[in-house]
Order: structure tokens, then sequence, then C-alpha cells
């Protein structure tokens, strides 16, 4: 994957998720929408997102085996106005925040988790399988987004590691384009893996962000 970076004020992306009157994560969820379509010239998106299902399970210490996956697919014209398409997104983002919905979900992918165990295969092949969070639920989708807020709550040593080698970037592994953002002193930062073999997914995402008056402070092919 070719990996590429987009820094955000996040003021504007809170602006624009007023105007829409949902949560800022749905409002950046719809303009990653928008910009993937415009990229891969598709007028049906599926995305895919984590949620935390700690508190569903009861375990708020935690640490894996507690997230739950979900995925959706979205019509989507080129002039589908933003608050549309985040109104939408914000009632699915907050169908599946119940517990009801985590626990179902944890439950399938722990079938599922269990069926490539029961397989004749090598332990490396089904580590590699277990890996593939994206691919949980069964089909890949146009893109994956993983939201983490501030990376300094709770206080991480790993915190320069992120900002610098990207190592907790989501794998692409059932998309075509990984995000992960974190978001820090007012600015988004987006690192983002494109499996995609075709230039300007930069450029969307730019166009989407500036015209709703979201100001790009840094957009840059990585590698």
């Amino acid at each position: 994957p070719t990996c590429c970076r987009i820094r955000l004020e996040k003021a504007g992306l809170v602006d624009a998720a007023l105007r829409c009157g949902v949560k800022p994560f749905s409002t950046l969820t719809a303009l990653l929408c928008k910009a993937v379509r415009a990229y891969l010239d598709k007028d049906e998106v599926l995305y895919s997102y984590s949620t935390d299902a700690r508190d569903a399970l009861g375990a708020p210490n935690a640490l894996y085996n507690c997230v739950a996956s979900f995925q959706r697919k979205l019509p989507l014209t080129a002039d589908a106005p933003l608050a549309e398409v985040a109104v939408g997104v914000d009632a699915d983002l907050k169908e599946n925040l119940s517990a009801e919905r985590k626990l179902f979900r944890i439950a399938e992918q722990m079938g599922w988790v269990y069926r490539v165990y029961q397989q004749k295969a090598s332990l490396s092949i089904k580590k590699r399988i277990f890996q593939m969070g994206e691919y949980i639920s069964g089909f890949p989708a146009d893109f994956w987004v993983s939201y983490i807020g501030s990376p300094l709550l709770p206080h991480s040593p790993e915190l320069e590691a992120y900002l610098t080698d990207f190592q907790t970037w989501v794998l692409p592994d059932g998309a075509s384009l990984a995000m992960e953002v974190t978001s820090l002193h007012g600015v988004l930062t987006c690192c983002i893996e494109n499996k995609v073999d075709k230039p300007g997914y930069l450029e969307a995402l730019r166009d989407v962000m500036e015209q709703e008056g979201i100001r790009v402070l840094e957009a840059v092919h990585i590698s």
C-alpha cells in the first residue's frame, strides 16, 4: 500500500458537524464517504468502523478482543449535501453504539474466529487471518476508519512512535483504504494506507474538506 497523511483544523470539522446537527465523527465519516465516492467513481460506498465494546462486556480494563466492527453500504450521488449524508451516518453509528448491538457483533466475530481456529491450517496462516480485523465481517470495504481521539488520553508512551512511524495504522487487509485518525491540540491527523493503484485520493480528500470550510493544514504522500 501507499501511505499518506492529511492534517485538518479540528475547529472546521466541529463547525461542519454543528451545521449538520450530528457528532464530529459522523461528519468526518460522511466527508470520507464523499471523497471515496469521487476517488473510486462509485455510486455506493461501503465503509467499516470499530467501536469500543468493553462497556457492553463489563470489562472496562480489557486490553483485547473487545472491539466490535461494523459495516454499512451507503448509496451516494456526486451532489449529495453533506448534511444529508452525515445524518444517515450518525443514525447508523448511534444504533450500533447500543450495548445490545455491540454484544451481538462481538458474538458474530468470535464465531468467525472459532471457525478459523477449527480449520486444518498452519498456525502462521491462522495468525495472519486473525490479524485481518477489517475482514472479520466476511467481505471487504471501500474504506475503514478508526478514530482514537487524543492519544494523550490516557497518556501513552507510544505517542511519538505513532506520530512518526505510524506503527499503529489499521492494515487495509479488508479495505481499499485504511484510515486512522487522532485528535491532538486542535488538529486532526489522518494516517492513510491505500491499496488502490490509482492516483488522486489526497486531491479528492482535500477538495471535499475545503468545500465544507475545513482548513487542510497538510496533505503529503509518505511512500
